[in-house]
């Protein structure tokens, strides 16, 4: 394991290898652990392991996220569940953009992603932008219950799919919770809207 660990920051990428160093801890206390069966120990490893599978499996839900739980999921989707979420939300001109509130709605405004270095932050403080949620309510390991309640993976990426009763689950999530913040403004974002997005990188359809 602490080879795949060198391997991965070789590789494929310095930061998250870096990022996965507190991994090795429990790699070692875990594999290396000196346990027969049956004793208390071992008990109470099965039970830190199944108890939160067993959640999963008999709930069919994730563990909500209230710390010091989390339904971190490593690449959590299927490949067509994937396949679905890309082509409507990454890769192609349509987005899922959130807002803290906007009084002119999001046409125009520029569309701000998230990225690792510099926090996705608008350039001037006084810009009024939105913010594309993915990395940020949906991603590679970011999976919310109430999200994957939003969507509707059987029409996901066909002409069927439902755009605005997605988009009114999603803002009913965000206005709820109030979790998702706008950092540079320490306001939450509690409007989502599915868009159509230009060629320069800002809104250019509302579609839901």
């Amino acid at each position: 394991m602490v080879g795949l660990h060198l391997g991965i920051y070789l590789l494929q990428s310095g930061l998250i290898g870096f990022f996965f160093i507190p991994n090795v801890a429990t790699y070692v206390l875990g594999f290396g652990a000196n346990l027969r069966v049956g004793e208390a120990e071992w008990w109470l490893a099965v039970a830190t392991v199944g108890l939160p599978m067993g959640y999963v499996v008999l709930a069919r839900r994730l563990l909500p996220e209230n710390w010091p739980l989390t339904p971190f999921a490593l690449f959590g989707w299927s490949g067509r569940q994937w396949d679905a979420l890309f082509e409507t939300l990454v890769t192609g001109k349509t987005r899922l953009v959130l807002s803290s509130g906007l009084l002119n709605g999001p046409q125009g405004l520029r569309i701000v992603s998230r990225s690792m270095r510099d926090g996705g932050r608008a350039d001037g403080f006084n810009e009024e932008v939105v913010y594309c949620c993915w990395d940020v309510c949906l991603g590679d390991t970011t999976v919310h219950n109430d999200m994957l309640d939003a969507l509707d993976f059987e029409t996901l990426g066909t002409a069927f799919w439902d755009s605005a009763a997605f988009v009114q689950k999603v803002t009913m999530w965000l206005s709820t919770n109030r979790r998702v913040i706008e950092l540079k403004a320490g306001r939450p974002l509690l409007c989502a809207h599915f868009i159509r997005m230009g060629e320069d990188g800002r809104v250019d359809q509302i579609l839901a």
